[in-house]
């Protein structure tokens, strides 16, 4: 995947104003994506990742049922197209 087409994944998801810290700083991290390297931006995911951990697996559960739902589920989903695709964004620079 190209680095447009993921930002675009990315601010469909949070929009170009998140409203939620978390949402925030992910948004900023994938507007880097085209000025850092693999290595670099993967620290960055993964210090993100455990920075808000409890934040993206938070759930809300349905009063009266045993069902549930992410609360966040716009971040998440951000964050795991992040994390999917990045073994794929860098692949130019493997191969120059």
């Amino acid at each position: 995947m190209c680095h447009f087409h993921q930002l675009q994944t990315v601010t469909k998801y949070l929009t170009r104003r998140p409203k939620t810290e978390a949402g925030h700083e992910l948004r900023s991290l994938a507007l880097t994506l085209t000025r850092t390297n693999e290595k670099e931006f993967s620290q960055k995911l993964i210090a993100w990742e455990k920075k808000y951990h409890n934040f993206y697996t938070e759930k809300t559960y349905v009063t009266g049922t045993n069902h549930w739902y992410y609360t966040h589920k716009n971040v998440r989903s951000a964050y795991l197209s992040l994390k999917r695709t990045l073994p794929h964004l860098f692949t130019y620079q493997k191969y120059p």
